[in-house]
């Protein structure tokens, strides 16, 4: 291995953003070591990520993703470079300084992998990534559908066409509390590298040497340092492998994927949005408004305040949903959702205890049905929540999953 490759993670940053947090404690060097032992959960099957660090070596381009939350969006990082995904690419790019690496950002707060399965594939792997990190253990709390979301997401991404190396990565929210365990048992089934923010640092803050507020910006989501911390603790699991290759280390085949353990419905997956698609049948609704959120993502959406505004949409799968924005403002109002000829249910984007901004939420519409074409007929209600006074709606988008 020449020598360039083996400098250590926490040098080749330096000149990107000063030291790594672990690092640059130089007194702590006995915390540093079980920090860094703690952290990889499970090291998994390396053929992946050797590949990666191949191809790098090679100086072919490499792409490397992330999907997640608001942690993976970088909600509390002062600027982007900052995020943990970034300091990863960074990395990269320190350590093979004649590859040509690009990064993709996939992440949406308050969002999980209900979401995250179904969207994979539009917004990270189209872009062809050889790298994945995927950052869900925090928002997956209350998602029924956890195992069967995740398998999803995880057979999707390691299908996809550069077969690339997946990392699921666990953050906790202040109480230390996320839904590792559950993703472990998806990990496990498909030998994947781990890394846990939570084993990682947890035990440090509950044993005063390190505090919670040092590396957190709120209850949820890191701070600069925390960032930091969380990049470092996956480049110091690559670096590791990175050390292990040989001078001229060769592409390694990939095993074909184990059977599923769930009943895999997520791994099929459509998205309907105003950026790749239009209704089948659209009646009141603008997709011409650019001041709606997450349009990196979805477009504008479908907006409309007229009630009795009407889209349909004609969608294949078993299970059906939508995305739409909540917000606390009080102009916000509700719709009638019908799929078939069955039973229409209502929906109410005004919701009180919601942050600034709002979120936008997933919610399922249809399980259970017969494969096939379906139509979702979408209708703008003059009825509102007792709270709200308008009748506004953004539809963000149409989603499916499942097949014969």
């Amino acid at each position: 291995m020449k020598t360039t490759h083996k400098i250590r993670a926490v040098f080749t940053i330096i000149a990107l953003s000063s030291s790594f947090s672990i690092a640059q404690d130089a007194d702590q060097t006995e915390m540093q070591k079980r920090i860094l032992l703690r952290s990889a959960t499970a090291k998994g099957n390396t053929t992946r990520i050797q590949n990666v660090l191949t191809k790098a070596m090679n100086k072919e381009p490499l792409v490397i993703g992330v999907i997640g939350g608001s942690i993976t969006e970088g909600a509390a990082a002062s600027r982007y470079q900052n995020q943990y995904g970034h300091l990863v690419a960074d990395w990269f790019k320190a350590t093979f300084p004649k590859t040509p690496i690009t990064y993709i950002n996939a992440g949406i707060g308050a969002t999980s992998s209900n979401m995250g399965t179904h969207r994979v594939d539009d917004t990270l792997l189209r872009h062809k990534p050889d790298l994945v990190i995927c950052e869900y253990a925090v928002n997956d709390n209350g998602n029924s559908h956890i195992l069967e979301t995740m398998e999803g997401l995880v057979r999707q991404v390691l299908k996809s066409e550069k077969q690339p190396a997946l990392i699921l990565f666990f953050m906790c929210d202040q109480k230390g509390k996320n839904e590792q365990d559950k993703h472990i048992l998806i990990g496990k089934h498909y030998d994947l590298p781990m890394i846990s923010f939570r084993d990682a640092l947890y035990p440090e803050i509950e044993a005063g040497t390190i505090k919670w507020e040092d590396i957190e910006a709120d209850a949820v989501h890191p701070n600069d340092r925390g960032h930091r911390y969380g990049a470092e603790l996956i480049t110091d699991y690559v670096q590791k492998i990175l050390d292990s290759m040989p001078e001229s280390p060769k592409i390694k085949p990939i095993e074909e994927l184990p059977k599923p353990i769930t009943s895999n419905p997520f791994e099929y997956t459509t998205m309907f949005c105003t950026r790749t698609s239009v209704a089948a049948m659209n009646k009141g609704w603008i997709t011409t408004d650019d001041r709606g959120p997450y349009r990196q993502f979805f477009g504008n959406g479908w907006l409309s305040e007229k009630p009795g505004s009407t889209l349909e949409f004609d969608i294949k799968g078993t299970s059906l949903s939508l995305v739409y924005h909540l917000d606390k403002q009080k102009d916000y109002g509700m719709i009638q959702v019908q799929v078939d000829d069955r039973e229409p249910e209502k929906h109410s984007a005004y919701v009180g205890w919601i942050w600034d901004g709002g979120m936008c939420v997933w919610k399922p519409v249809a399980s259970d049905l017969a494969y096939g074409w379906h139509k979702i007929k979408i209708t703008l209600l003059d009825e509102k929540d007792k709270d709200s006074t308008g009748t506004r709606f953004r539809l963000m988008a149409v989603m499916a999953s499942g097949r014969n």
